[in-house]
């Protein structure tokens, strides 16, 4: 008996822990191909290094098809790095706005130069609040409209993390865009994503969540005007 429970045990981390972590490392190298022929077709010859805390390949396929397949013109960043220089080598530099919040003062001076079409902006974090919930958050951070909301910063917290996104989210006018969050499978940041989808409840915003994964994971909230996204995975 005590033989069979350890063996069930032992089958259960397997399937449920082990074997979709190494399914989403499978999926990471797929992308990485993916990313790979994309950069080449588009005329990316930038150098990215998709490793460690920068933006996963699966992120960077996620982001390329968004931005070369969707009217994507207004984009806001939380967090800068990688994707920021792919964003800025996609896209027009005269056409729209590229904003990117970072909590480093040296770490905006190393992307602003490799990304010249994006305002990097420095941005200290501070003890913040929205509707009753308290939080960590960049100080200085302006509601604007925006197509695209990208996620990935400020440096995760156990709870309600990288929260500045709600109010934002919240004040955003435009009919139709699509927001994506990284490391969407931490609790934190699983908490954020639950209060995303309250205020877009709340607003009467018919919308869609995804989830993409490859080395981290994302979650990605289409409105109707960018379901294909919601697709693209």
């Amino acid at each position: 008996m005590a033989y069979q429970l350890i063996k069930q045990k032992l089958l259960d981390i397997y399937r449920w822990e082990m074997l979709p972590r190494l399914e989403a490392l499978h999926a990471e190298q797929v992308y990485q191909g993916i990313f790979a022929h994309q950069c080449t077709r588009f005329g990316v010859r930038e150098v990215f290094y998709p490793v460690g805390a920068a933006a996963s390949f699966s992120l960077m396929y996620l982001l390329t098809r968004i931005l070369t397949e969707l009217p994507v013109r207004r984009i806001v960043e939380l967090g800068s790095g990688e994707s920021t220089v792919l964003i800025d080598r996609l896209r027009k530099a005269d056409d729209g706005m590229h904003l990117a919040y970072d909590q480093s003062e040296f770490w905006v001076q190393r992307v602003a130069a490799r990304a010249p079409g994006c305002q990097v902006r420095h941005a200290p974090i501070v003890a913040k609040s929205f509707e009753g919930v308290s939080f960590s958050g960049y100080y200085g951070l302006e509601p604007v409209d925006f197509d695209l909301l990208l996620v990935d910063g400020p440096n995760g917290t156990d709870r309600v993390s990288r929260y500045d996104c709600v109010p934002l989210v919240a004040a955003n006018r435009a009919a139709e865009f699509v927001i994506i969050v990284d490391d969407a499978s931490r609790p934190g940041e699983t908490e954020t994503i639950a209060a995303l989808t309250a205020v877009l409840q709340r607003r009467g915003v018919a919308h869609k969540l995804n989830y993409i994964s490859g080395r981290t994971t994302q979650a990605v909230i289409t409105t109707a005007g960018y379901r294909a996204a919601s697709y693209f995975f």
